[in-house]
Order: structure tokens, then sequence, then C-alpha cells
């Protein structure tokens, strides 16, 4: 293709038609092609229309069959919008020749019968439709000069006022799961107008609710419990012989202490009574308890309903009454695995935090035992709790594969 490329429209082949009524209206063997590149070109080629000055990409058409535009060429990205717009562009150009093409008839003195037979030769399917042409043959033939779409403000919004909009929002403050088709149902407004009110006026967006999890569990609490290795730990120097340890036991006083907690801190917590047993008929109440008290302590969760509730796989909590009563109130469960300490948060983090300052010491009765258990559990900071979760969540991603909103 050769450095210098013009337009040659078939404006050119009309005009030669209209000025030349002697020769025969018959289709030529050239093809009528319109290029433009961001080559040099020289002056004499004809000025490129406005409508194809944007710095799109070079794009060459070839309007041959049936005047489907082909794009040979397209640098940038070959986006489907950008194709719309070429071939938009494209149609809208051959509208404008042929208008430009009805005034040259007008101003010629040629019979409108006659310019709308040589506009169907020369643009055969893309030719302007007869009441078109003989409605802009007229305006021409009125002193009308533009050939251009006068402006028009088109049709007043009805859907986007100030009292829909604040319609709107109420709808969303009330409900902030509601879709979008629902409101537009509510207020008779289409969807797309809706949409439109939701993002740019309202300026919202729909984001995925995090939820919580409450993890929960039981663990004695004992009178007396053994100190680890690392605390029984002492200084000698290089002389001394070893210190010997007396073997000691745990003590038979203790107290079953069952406790529900969060990023936040401790959320509910109970002892089992003397001489019963965790069934389900206990664990029943439990799950009442706690559920009041994350009413209270949670409000925030209690309302938006977006917490899980997580414990292991013991008869009690598994228990048909039990699985019955949460479905019943419609909360969530978060599976876990058996055998896997690593996956419950009771086991590696609360419970070692909570009995590692008890151990050595020793409480005579079950009340100075629970009053130490609820000393411990104040002393541990919302930190702890946070870094507890922030650690749960990489096991957790290995296991299932996911990602989970924990927090």
């Amino acid at each position: 293709m050769q450095q210098n490329k013009r337009m040659a429209s078939v404006k050119d082949d009309f005009l030669h038609y209209a000025t030349n009524p002697e020769s025969e209206l018959e289709d030529t063997d050239s093809d009528c092609t319109i290029v433009y590149d961001y080559e040099e070109s020289s002056g004499e080629d004809e000025e490129v229309p406005p409508s194809l000055k944007t710095p799109r990409s070079d794009y060459i058409w070839s309007d041959n069959s049936n005047y489907d535009p082909i794009i040979f060429s397209f640098d940038r990205s070959n986006s489907g919008l950008q194709v719309f717009w070429i071939v938009f562009d494209f149609y809208l150009l051959k509208k404008m020749d042929q208008r430009t093409c009805i005034k040259f008839c007008v101003k010629n003195e040629i019979k409108c019968a006659d310019a709308f037979r040589m506009l169907t030769v020369a643009y055969e399917e893309a030719t302007l439709d007869q009441s078109n042409v003989y409605r802009w043959y007229k305006m021409f033939s009125e002193g009308r000069e533009d050939v251009n779409d006068e402006e028009r403000a088109g049709r007043p919004s009805t859907s986007t006022t100030d009292e829909k909009i604040n319609e709107v929002e109420k709808m969303i403050l009330a409900n902030r799961q509601i879709t979008v088709r629902e409101v537009a149902e509510d207020l008779n407004i289409s969807i797309g107008s809706c949409h439109s009110i939701f993002i740019n006026d309202l300026g919202m967006r729909r984001v995925a609710t995090k939820f919580r999890v409450i993890n929960g569990d039981e663990a004695w609490v004992y009178g007396y419990d053994v100190e680890t290795k690392a605390q029984s730990s002492q200084w000698k120097l290089p002389h001394e012989p070893r210190p010997k340890k007396v073997p000691q036991v745990r003590s038979n006083v203790k107290v079953l202490l069952t406790v529900f907690f969060d990023c936040r801190g401790v959320v509910y917590h109970e002892f089992l009574p003397q001489g019963r047993t965790v069934n389900k008929e206990y664990y029943l109440q439990v799950m009442r308890n706690l559920r009041q008290a994350i009413r209270q302590k949670r409000p925030d969760l209690w309302k938006n309903k977006n917490w899980l509730l997580h414990h292991d796989n013991a008869p009690a909590h598994t228990s048909l009454l039990v699985r019955d009563f949460l479905a019943k109130n419609n909360t969530l469960m978060m599976p876990q695995q058996q055998y896997s300490p690593n996956l419950a948060p009771c086991d590696f983090f609360l419970f070692p935090k909570l009995k590692r300052p008890m151990k050595g010491r020793r409480y005579a009765t079950l009340d100075e035992i629970k009053t130490a258990s609820k000393e411990e559990l104040k002393k541990i900071f919302k930190n702890d709790f946070l870094k507890c979760f922030e650690d749960w969540k990489k096991p957790l991603a290995q296991v299932y594969n996911i990602s989970w909103g924990l927090l």
C-alpha cells in the first residue's frame, strides 16, 4: 500500500453520474474504499472528516461486500467498543454523504425520483429509505444548508429525580442486602436507572459481608496442675548437680469451664454445675445462654446475623437436639476436622494461655479455681485474640482451600 493514502468516497461516483446524465448508471469494478492512516500524506489528499480524526489506531475499511466494513489493521486494544464506534463512524459518514448528494441534486434541479434512483445505484443496501430521501430533498428545497441532524434535548428523566434518589437511599438504609431489581420494582423505575442511582448518585457499592467466627469448647481447670518443663527449669552453676524434680500429679479438685470467644475477646463463659455432665440437654442450654450473650455483648453481630459458630465434634455438640435448635435459629456452623487441634483456636490458643499461669499453684476450693480462671481470662488482651485469628487463617486456607473472612 502506498505511503500517501487518500479518501475516495462513493460521493465521487455519485457526482460523476449526476454531472454526466448521459452516462449509464451501472456498477463499476473499482473498489470504493475509505482509508485513513497516520503516515505522511501529501497536500493533494482530501481532508479527513472529523469523525475519523480520533487517535484510536490506524484502520482501513472496504465497502465492496454489501458495504460491510472490514478492519484490516488495528494496532491498539481490539476491544468491542472500539470496533463498534469505528463501524458507527463508517455508517454515519455514509449517511452524511447521501445527504450531501441530495443537496447537490437540489442545487442542480435534479428531480427527487432521479436522485433516489442514483442513490440506490451508488449505495445499494446502504441507501436511505425513500421517505427520508424525499424529506431531506424537501428541506433542502426550502433553503436548508446543514446536512447534520439538529440537536434534540430528549425526554426529561423521571427516574433520577431528587425524590426518587431519596426513596432509594431510604430503602437501602433499611435493608443493606436489598437488590437493585427489588428497589426498581418497588419504585416502578427501570433497573438501569435504579443502578445509576446506586452507583452514580449515592456512590454506593456492593461488598461481601465478613463473617465473624465465635469459637467455643470445654476444658478442665484443676486445683493443682503440674508445671511444664520450662516452668520448672532452674539456673545452676557449672559445678552444681542437676536439680531433681519430684513427680507430682494433678489434683482431683477440678471444674469444667466452657468458653466462647471471637477476635474481640470472650463472649460467654460458664462452669459446669457440680454433679452434672456435659450431655445434649446441658449443651442445649449452653447454646441458649450463648445466644443471649451475643445479643447483649455483640449487638452488631446479632442484628446483622453475620457470625459463625465453631466448636468440635463432641457427641453433645453434634447431637440431633442441638443441631435442630441451631437450624431453627438460623445459626451458621463452621466445620471442624477431627483430630486437628491446629484448627481449633481453643486448643492451640485459649486454654494453653489460660492454664499456663495457673500451673504450679494450688487452689483449695472450686470457688478459688473459678475466681482464678476468670482473672486469667480477663488478662488476655484483645491483640492476643486478633493474633490468634490471624494465625488461624493460614491452616484454614490450606485445609479448606478457601479464604475465610474471619474478622
